[in-house]
C-alpha cells in the first residue's frame, strides 16, 4: 500500500466510526423515549447492540493501523 493512501483511509474509518456512534445515540434516544409499558423494544435493543459490536470492530482497526511513522520503517525494513 502506498503511503499516500493511509491517510483517506484512516480518515474515511475516523468517519465510519462517527457515523456509528450518533446512530447508537439515536437508538438510545429512540429506545428511552419508546419505554412505555407493554411496548417491545426489543428490535431497537437488537440494533443497538449491533451497533456498539460494529463500533467496536472499527475502532479496534482504527487502532491496529499503523501511524504513517510506523508504517515507514516497516516498509523500509521489508525492503531491505
Amino acid at each position: 500500500m502506498a503511503m499516500h493512501s493511509r491517510k483517506p483511509v484512516m480518515a474515511a474509518l475516523v468517519k465510519e466510526i462517527d457515523a456509528v456512534r450518533l446512530s447508537i445515540s439515536l437508538l438510545q434516544i429512540d429506545q428511552y423515549r419508546d419505554a412505555r409499558p407493554g411496548r417491545s423494544a426489543w428490535r431497537s435493543g437488537y440494533e443497538l447492540n449491533a451497533q456498539k459490536a460494529r463500533l467496536a470492530r472499527l475502532e479496534t482497526v482504527l487502532a491496529s493501523y499503523p501511524s504513517a511513522p510506523a508504517a515507514r520503517r516497516l516498509e523500509h525494513q521489508q525492503s531491505e
